[in-house]
C-alpha cells in the first residue's frame, strides 16, 4: 500500500508539472499577433473589396478623375479609369498584367516589374490581408519608429523582392496609414504613403472612405470613395483576366 501510495504521488505530481508547462505554454502559442488584432478591428478576413472612387490628382495628369478598383488580397487587382470614350482598366490576376481599353486587349506583362503588379501589392498590405501571404515577415514596430500619429504599427517585408512597408494603426487598430514602394508610369518607383480616414461601416466592416496620397513626400491624389461593398466570397484568379469577369457588387 505504501508503494502504490508512492507511486500514485509521484503521479500525480508528473501529471500537475506537465499541466503546469502545458498551461504556461498555451498562452503564447494562442497569443494573437498585433495583426491579427488588426484584422479582427476591422471586422475581420475580407474576401474582397470594390470601390469606386473620385480623386483630385496633382500630378501627371492633374484634374478629377474617376475609378473602379476590385481588390482580393494578397495580390489581385483591377483598375479602371474612366475617360471620354471607352474606359482604360489594367488587371493582375496575381501572375499575369493585362492592360485593356474597354474590352479590348492591348498589352500583357508577365514580368515582375509590372506597374500594377506594384499597385496590387500596396492595395494588399492596406488591407491587412495581403500581409498574411507566405512567406512575408511581419513585425510590431517600437515606439521610436512609429509613423506620425500612429499608437502601433506593423513593418512587412516581402520575401521576392525584400521591398518594405510600413503600416501605422490608430488605438483601435484600424489602418491610418500605409507606405511602401509603387511604380507610376511614366515615372519611377517611389516611396508612396496612403493616409486614410472617414472610417465607416460596410455591414461588420470598418472602410474608409477617404485616402490622401503622397509620392514622395509630395501631394500624389485625394481620393475620396463613393460607393464600397464587400465581396459575399473570394473570387478566383480567373476572374482577374478579362474586364467582364470582374466580381461586382450584389
Amino acid at each position: 500500500m505504501l508503494g502504490a501510495r508512492r507511486a500514485n504521488v509521484r503521479g500525480t505530481v508528473a501529471a500537475a508539472t506537465l499541466l503546469a508547462s502545458v498551461g504556461c505554454a498555451m498562452p503564447r502559442a494562442t497569443q494573437r499577433t498585433l495583426l491579427d488584432q488588426a484584422i479582427q478591428a476591422r471586422g475581420g478576413p475580407l474576401p474582397g473589396l470594390v470601390r469606386s472612387s473620385e480623386a483630385q490628382v496633382q500630378v501627371g495628369f492633374p484634374g478629377t478623375w474617376k475609378w473602379r478598383t476590385v481588390i482580393v488580397a494578397p495580390d489581385r487587382y483591377a483598375w479602371s479609369v474612366e475617360t471620354t470614350g471607352e474606359p482604360t482598366q489594367y488587371l493582375f490576376d496575381g501572375r499575369v498584367a493585362r492592360a485593356f481599353v474597354g474590352s479590348a486587349l492591348t498589352a500583357e506583362d508577365a514580368s515582375p516589374t509590372s506597374a500594377i503588379r506594384s499597385h496590387a501589392r500596396f492595395m494588399g498590405v492596406m488591407l491587412l490581408d495581403g500581409l498574411r501571404a507566405p512567406g512575408v515577415q511581419v513585425r510590431e514596430l517600437d515606439a521610436a519608429e512609429l509613423p506620425p500619429g500612429s499608437a502601433v504599427g506593423l513593418e512587412a517585408r516581402f520575401p521576392d523582392t525584400g521591398d518594405r512597408y510600413v503600416v501605422g494603426l490608430d488605438a483601435s487598430y484600424l489602418v491610418r496609414s500605409v507606405e511602401g514602394p509603387v511604380l507610376l508610369p511614366p515615372f519611377e518607383q517611389q516611396q508612396v504613403r496612403a493616409l486614410l480616414d472617414d472610417q465607416r461601416r460596410q455591414g461588420r466592416y470598418t472602410i474608409s472612405y477617404h485616402t490622401h496620397w503622397l509620392a514622395d513626400g509630395k501631394p500624389l491624389a485625394d481620393e475620396r470613395t463613393l460607393d464600397a461593398c464587400v465581396l459575399r466570397r473570394t473570387p478566383p484568379a480567373s476572374a482577374f483576366e478579362r474586364p467582364d469577369a470582374l466580381p461586382r457588387c450584389p
